[in-house]
């Protein structure tokens, strides 16, 4: 297959570095899958059991520089992937369930295990409807999967729990700005050591837990759902964001600000 950024698109005004219909494109949910088997085998092999639910940061532009490898993981984990046109053309055309009796990750020491579909959320920055699209409905498709219960199937499990399939979380719209910890975290004045997890985890609460869906017109639709985000990070057993460069690794509050305000919230209400 050919990358996003291999052919021209027409343009106007405008010009255009990526194709985003070609994401995930085949080669970035090979990639994809390389990463979740090695999550899901190390957690395994760690704790004696598979992560029930995971959590992923998803960056737009990290989407689009790794050709969609964030959005192809979100899929695999809940045991999906993308459709295309053909082996040699990476224009997506939906996604497809993958049979549990195919979902094996193999260990370290060679043994090959069946795993069930993972439930998983992500903390997105994208309002690519496409993306939005096909997450939306792995997740739709795995909670009501014929045939499958709650021990192979932890959508199925948590949406019997916590009855909302929001798993898409985010500002309230398509604004660029930050989950707060930006601002909190440098102004060490303004808090005290002993409360500022709980504070920080507040002021992320506030900023990021509009969920994200679309209505029947294809708009995306941002509602507060607090309850549901807080039972999603209450629950998560594995959190995890690609790194596609170390570029400004470590003089950029991004990373804080998203990652780290998703991680101190969900110790914070395990805590609780």
């Amino acid at each position: 297959s050919y990358p996003a950024y291999s052919d021209s698109i027409p343009t106007g005004y405008d010009g255009y570095s990526s194709d985003p219909t070609r994401m995930p494109s085949h080669a970035a949910y090979e990639s994809a899958v390389k990463i979740v088997d090695l999550l899901l085998a190390n957690y395994y092999e760690q704790h004696e059991k598979w992560p029930e639910l995971t959590s992923l940061i998803l960056w737009g532009t990290e989407i689009s520089r790794t050709e969609g490898i964030g959005v192809a993981e979100f899929l695999y984990f809940l045991g999906y992937k993308p459709t295309w046109i053909s082996d040699s053309n990476d224009k997506v055309t939906g996604i497809e369930k993958i049979p549990l009796k195919n979902l094996t990750v193999t260990l370290s020491n060679g043994s090959v295990v069946n795993r069930p579909r993972i439930d998983v959320f992500a903390s997105i920055v994208t309002s690519n409807k496409d993306w939005i699209t096909w997450m939306l409905m792995a997740v739709n498709g795995a909670a009501f999967a014929e045939g499958e219960n709650a021990t192979n199937n932890y959508v199925i499990k948590h949406y019997a729990e916590n009855p909302s399939l929001d798993r898409l979380f985010g500002l309230p719209g398509n604004i660029l700005e930050g989950t707060g910890m930006s601002n909190l975290i440098p102004s060490t004045s303004d808090w005290n050591i002993s409360t500022v997890n709980s504070m920080a985890a507040d002021v992320y609460l506030n900023k990021v837990s509009y969920s994200w869906t679309l209505d029947e017109n294809g708009n995306i639709v941002s509602k507060k759902e607090r309850k549901n985000f807080e039972y999603l990070l209450d629950n998560v057993d594995l959190i995890t964001q690609n790194f596609d460069s170390t570029w400004r690794l470590f003089d950029s509050y991004d990373y804080y600000d998203w990652f780290g305000g998703l991680l101190n919230a969900a110790k914070v209400l395990k805590k609780k």
